[in-house]
């Protein structure tokens, strides 16, 4: 398994790189999503997942970008009209590699927050 904090230097904004044999998942990607597809090239795996725990209005994130260099679906909380991407319901899962995520609806800093 491997998993990577990655911090934006200047912004308030971290995302979460999580693979497990030859797949991954990438959360609440930057906008300059390079480092992720570098780092799946370089431990081999695939990104299968982009996942946005909720909605950015004061900077832009790399999920299109980076779904589009790597054909991985973009899901992202309920409630808002999104214009990409899927709706992630409460309690849906999601499998990659030997690992299983579980989507959970968290309002709070927006009301279609996921954790």
């Amino acid at each position: 398994m491997i998993f990577k904090r990655i911090k934006s230097e200047g912004l308030a904004h971290i995302s979460y790189f999580i693979g497990s044999k030859k797949e991954c998942v990438v959360i609440d990607p930057r906008r300059d999503c390079e480092v992720y597809a570098n780092l799946a090239r370089r431990e081999e795996l695939s990104i299968k997942y982009i996942f946005e725990t909720h909605r950015n209005e004061d900077y832009v994130i790399g999920s299109r970008e980076l779904a589009h260099q790597t054909g991985a679906r973009i899901f992202h909380g309920p409630g808002l009209d999104f214009r990409y991407g899927e709706t992630v319901v409460d309690g849906q899962s999601f499998h990659f590699g030997w690992m299983k995520l579980i989507a959970i609806h968290t309002p709070g800093h927006t009301d279609e927050s996921m954790s």
